[in-house]
């Protein structure tokens, strides 16, 4: 019996049944604590549940009661429900005036009656935000993008918050006639301004003025020039405190004259010709998908604070006109490298992407605000966002490759441009854990090399030195 107990296997059974037992009692006691302060603990790879400093700082803003309702069915036991409701309570633990219920719209299907109007309905697995009589629905495929099994939800959630909790409703109208895309096809941008609280419409100015509502007016790539009268309405409006967003890229500069007198107005003019990127670092893949060097400003501080990565495909630079007014102030906001160049005569023979003899070097401007303050008989302020980005730059399928930031940038812009604080930029989760990350193309080369080449070559010379080793033993 005493070789039993001084047997090194009892003893060191003994002590695994120990250290077993202790571990357990220790996350007992853990979890016990944890349910006593009603505090949840995120190790997921992607912390599901850990809210970002962005969405804290807007939730130290909020003093009124808000509710947050689900709409999932009872018994639903789906990751999605599940993460979503993860969510919600970190967002519950964070801010006491935050509180959140389930309804199950096949037991209470009135229940959304009064939630529901002409414009939005409340289909089920949707969220409502409500805060006094204000409220906001977030529709299931603004926060799930099942082709990613990825959840944007505290980004759609932190804008609804903000959106009942302050006043930033306003309407954007997009100028059409000129073969535009519907603003449909901008449908993520398009969801983030709704939820922020905006109102989207298009406008034909052939037949109208700007509205005097107009919190914001869209000019997208056109097809066609606009008229001298429909330029001559939308100077007006701005020479009226105005605010224009301007996306200029792919139109064709000689035959859009009247277009550019708008922004020519304010000192902004387009190159003619694409920017090709000559740092591998800077571009995706080919060198007209940019990566644009991003400027400290009001506009971006957040998008830098998160590490976000933008894409700007199909680019022309813009310039300075000759002559323009003194009392502009511009912003440079994005920018190539200095390795940029534009094709010289690239629209008519030229079919070369490689940098040549006589083409324009950078770095070349791609995104500026301009401020316009003037004093006549009262004070005036006139905010313009321009930027030589194409279509792309709101184009959903572009907008997820950045996961979100080119279309949180654009909704940024529009606070700016409404003398409202800049929106957040939060980037969507992964439900299953997994990682994704958008490699320039110099940054996939020098990865391609240390995995092909560098560790294969690693082990072989180590095979080597291990055998010549063994050989001379």
């Amino acid at each position: 019996m005493k070789k039993i107990f001084t047997d090194k296997r009892f003893k060191y059974g003994t002590y695994s049944a120990v250290v077993t037992v202790v571990v357990t009692a220790f996350l007992i006691i853990i979890n016990l604590i944890a349910g006593k302060l009603n505090k949840s603990f995120d190790f997921s790879k992607t912390e599901m549940g850990a809210l970002s400093n962005e969405t804290k700082e807007v939730l130290s803003s909020v003093v009124n009661d808000i509710k947050i309702y689900t709409t999932f069915d009872t018994n639903a036991t789906d990751i999605v429900t599940e993460r979503t409701n993860q969510i919600i309570d970190s967002y519950k633990q964070a801010c006491s005036s935050i509180s959140g219920e389930n309804i199950d719209l096949y037991l209470h299907p009135d229940f959304v009656k009064k939630y529901s109007g002409e414009t939005e309905g409340v289909a089920r697995n949707s969220i409502i935000v409500v805060c006094g009589d204000k409220h906001k629905i977030i529709p299931y495929e603004s926060y799930y993008d099942e082709s990613k099994l990825s959840l944007s939800l505290e980004s759609a959630l932190t804008a609804a918050i903000r959106r009942v909790n302050e006043d930033i409703e306003g309407k954007i109208y997009f100028v059409s006639g000129h073969g535009e895309a519907d603003p449909s096809a901008y449908s993520s941008f398009k969801s983030k301004l709704e939820t922020a609280g905006y109102v989207c419409e298009s406008i034909e100015l052939i037949s109208k003025n700007v509205p005097d509502d107009c919190t914001v007016l869209f000019m997208t790539p056109c097809t066609k020039d606009y008229t001298a009268e429909e330029a001559e309405k939308i100077s007006d409006y701005l020479a009226k405190d105005g605010r224009l967003f301007a996306v200029l890229g792919g139109i064709e500069v000689k035959k859009c004259k009247n277009m550019l007198s708008i922004v020519n107005a304010y000192g902004i003019d387009l190159e003619e010709g694409y920017i090709y990127e000559g740092n591998e670092d800077k571009y995706l893949q080919f060198p007209y998908a940019i990566l644009p060097n991003i400027a400290q400003s009001d506009i971006t501080s957040g998008l830098i604070s998160a590490s976000g990565m933008l894409l700007t495909p199909a680019t022309q630079a813009l310039t300075d006109t000759a002559v323009k007014k003194n009392d502009l102030t511009k912003t440079v906001i994005l920018s190539s490298s200095d390795a940029a160049y534009i094709k010289s005569g690239q629209e008519e023979k030229n079919t070369s992407v490689n940098k040549e003899p006589g083409d324009k070097e950078g770095p070349f401007e791609i995104a500026v605000t301009v401020e316009d303050n003037t004093y006549t008989d009262t004070s005036h302020s006139t905010k313009l966002f321009v930027t030589g980005t194409s279509f792309y730059l709101l184009e959903p399928n572009t907008d997820g490759i950045v996961n979100g930031a080119n279309s949180a940038l654009a909704v940024s812009a529009v606070s700016w441009l409404n003398d409202k604080r800049e929106e957040v930029f939060i980037p969507s989760k992964s439900i299953d854990n997994s990682v994704s990350m958008t490699l320039s193309s110099g940054t996939e080369q020098k990865l391609k090399t240390i995995v092909w080449l560098v560790i294969p070559g690693v082990i072989f010379l180590a095979g080597i030195t291990v055998g010549l080793i063994r050989r001379h033993k």
